[in-house]
């Protein structure tokens, strides 16, 4: 089995772009777009095994270097979510914990989001600029 760890963090860039403005305005349908979104992404997640797909993602990904280098970049946000949500919840479980713990987990888990996203697109940039990719 070959790994398509470039396709998946170009999928997970995708998602992280596409999401953002909808997790912004939270409203009801800003939600309901954002979960249809969401849903996609697992759905594209799983269709990496499937050769024709992953191809199809691959050859993007050779045809436009530099947006799907940024792309990546932040590529890792969305499955760090997914991992980190499965882990806070196995935590709850397993220790009862107060209101205030989660909140501090959520609030730190938020505040690595945003600065690693911000951290990532600057390197990205620094290598693109140092034409690292072309």
């Amino acid at each position: 089995m070959k790994l398509w760890s470039k396709e998946a963090l170009a999928i997970g860039g995708i998602y992280s772009v596409l999401s953002t403005p909808f997790l912004i305005w939270q409203t009801p349908v800003t939600e309901q777009i954002n979960m249809f979104l969401f849903s996609i992404f697992i759905i594209s997640m799983f269709m990496l095994y499937w050769p024709k797909f992953s191809l199809v993602v691959s050859n993007q990904t050779k045809k436009f270097p530099r947006i799907l280098y940024y792309l990546m970049s932040i590529g890792w946000i969305p499955y760090f979510v997914i991992i980190g949500m499965v882990v806070l919840f196995i935590f709850i479980v397993v220790f009862s914990w107060q209101d205030n713990t989660i909140e501090t987990t959520t609030n730190i888990f938020n505040l690595i989001c945003s600065w690693g996203a911000l951290v990532s697109l600057v390197i990205a940039y620094v290598r693109v600029r140092n034409k690292a990719i072309k």
